[in-house]
């Protein structure tokens, strides 16, 4: 007998995101229960939390504030270890940490609930480990454009940014739960247990937004601590050129493709197509109340200060080992 969909949520950090409707409406059609959103940039970021603030199960949060600047990944992991413990407050099970360029995608046909219910001995994992996917852009040009929706190719393997994908957290286990960097998670009081599946999958869309993408590959990626080669590859070829069209022409030529690219990764195998939005729709068709809105009365997007709280949030270092 599968047992009765866990109650699941998400925790992410988040800084002047695109298309923030769609990423949250997505979740929510996905059978999402509570989303805590730790704004990055609250002041700035006045547009989006009224966004936020009009779904039900979705709480914006002042992220973590510090005078000595911590790393992007600090922030991250202040943030994600303050959410694990209010989303536990909230009666979730499962806590997943996202970025807001990422989604949760489901293979079968089911709620991210209902897919983790029905995995084989789910109830003794402490983590579970999801691959991801990553979204190419076909888009030609550096305009913006809603990739969440236009978006149907992603690439299985060789990733241009990060390949190990992330995992969620069972925070029904008693004792002290800890982030491993921002993909991982762990146990401090005994071995973690970390299981695998193919049956929900993390899709990254990472490259989609040229300014975004401009900013990651500035002083060849080090100001952001990135990993990621094509970042740091690109901001050498930048350096100190004077020529304003480089980076823009180096953002077509590497990151947007082509119909012939496609197909040659498609022929190797290294591609799938997914129609994400038509997969939410379909089931949120048969879950009441999935995705459904609070009403703007409830909660009057004009009166900012009094829709986003303020926690008390820890400093966490960073710790080096991914796991």
């Amino acid at each position: 007998m599968i047992a009765a969909p866990p109650t699941v949520g998400i925790v992410s950090t988040t800084k002047n995101a695109h298309h923030l409707h769609d990423w949250i409406a997505y979740h929510k059609k996905m059978g999402v229960d509570y989303i805590a959103l730790y704004f990055d940039d609250a002041e700035q970021d006045q547009q989006n939390i009224k966004i936020a603030n009009r779904y039900d199960g979705v709480t914006s949060i002042i992220g973590y504030r510090a005078g000595d600047a911590p790393t992007l990944t600090t922030k991250q992991l202040s943030n994600v270890l303050d959410g694990l413990n209010y989303l536990k407050g909230k009666g979730c099970d499962w806590v997943f940490h996202i970025d807001d360029d990422e989604l949760i995608y489901v293979k079968p046909d089911a709620t991210i609930g209902e897919a983790i219910a029905r995995l084989k001995g789910i109830n003794d994992c402490h983590g579970l480990i999801c691959r991801n996917y990553e979204s190419l852009r076909t888009l030609p040009g550096v305009e913006d454009y809603n990739y969440f929706r236009a978006e149907k190719w992603f690439v299985t393997q060789a990733m241009l940014a990060y390949p190990n994908g992330k995992s969620a957290a069972n925070i029904r286990f008693e004792g002290q739960l800890s982030a491993r960097g921002v993909h991982r998670f762990r146990f401090d009081n005994g071995p973690t247990k970390q299981c695998q599946q193919n049956d929900i999958v993390i899709l990254h869309y990472p490259f989609h937004i040229f300014s975004r993408f401009y900013e990651k590959c500035k002083d060849g990626g080090v100001a952001h601590n990135s990993p990621f080669a094509l970042y740091k590859l690109i901001g050498a070829a930048i350096g100190d050129s004077v020529n304003e069209h480089l980076p823009a022409r180096l953002y077509q030529t590497t990151v947007v493709s082509s119909e012939n690219r496609i197909e040659n990764l498609r022929r190797r195998g290294k591609v799938v197509e997914l129609d994400v939005m038509g997969k939410a729709e379909a089931t949120s068709r048969r879950l009441p109340g999935a995705g459904t809105r609070v009403e703007a009365s409830q909660h009057d997007g004009n009166d900012y200060h009094a829709h986003i709280e303020t926690r008390n949030i820890a400093l966490v270092q960073h710790d080096p080992q991914p796991g």
